[in-house]
């Protein structure tokens, strides 16, 4: 998660699963709510979430991994103007990086 930027990641969702609110009305009466009742695959949403003062895009990954199980990734950003396709890259693009970065010792 790189807060000061324009990146996060939710495996499952865990810190925007009761969270999330579609707007900052909803955000201020303290309307939020689960992440996994918004339909999220394959695109993006503005959304606001109770740890964050600005709103974020997020969006849902959803993929096969190797064992042939469903993982699902929930990413986020403050780049409001990023479709589901620039997230997802930027984000594959960012998790090869810290791969190489873990491989070598470096995180």
């Amino acid at each position: 998660m790189y807060h000061g930027g324009m990146w996060f990641r939710f495996h499952h969702g865990h810190q925007i699963q009761q969270g999330s609110a579609p707007s900052a009305d909803d955000k201020a009466q303290g309307n939020f709510i689960g992440v996994e009742s918004l339909e999220l695959e394959g695109t993006t949403m503005s959304v606001y979430l109770k740890q964050y003062d600005s709103p974020v895009l997020i969006g849902k990954q959803v993929f096969k991994n190797g064992d042939g199980s469903t993982g699902t990734l929930y990413l986020a950003s403050s780049d409001m103007d990023l479709d589901f396709a620039q997230l997802t890259t930027i984000y594959e693009k960012r998790w090869k990086i810290l791969l190489a970065s873990r491989r070598f010792g470096h995180a």
